[in-house]
């Protein structure tokens, strides 16, 4: 699943792979972002503005762009 629109805030997700370059993959790496980690939606900001996942127990916001290389998949179960 990679459409920002089919996201639904307050569920959870696993990252299957990070599609984007090195230096933004090493950032995201750094912030906890990471293959076969899950994630969890917590707000949509409407009008083109980020999306904020809470990783580990920390709410990060993604520009649209950079959330949009994260090939995810619904978690089932936690």
């Amino acid at each position: 699943m990679k459409n920002f629109n089919k996201i639904l805030v307050g569920e959870s997700y696993k990252i299957e792979d990070i599609l984007c370059n090195t230096p933004i993959k090493k950032r995201l790496n750094s912030l906890g972002i990471l293959k076969n980690s899950s994630i969890v939606i917590y707000e949509k900001i409407p009008l083109g503005g980020p999306i904020i996942i809470n990783v580990n127990g920390c709410n990060i916001a993604l520009e649209k762009k950079i959330f949009n290389t994260l090939i995810l998949n619904k978690h089932i179960g936690e």
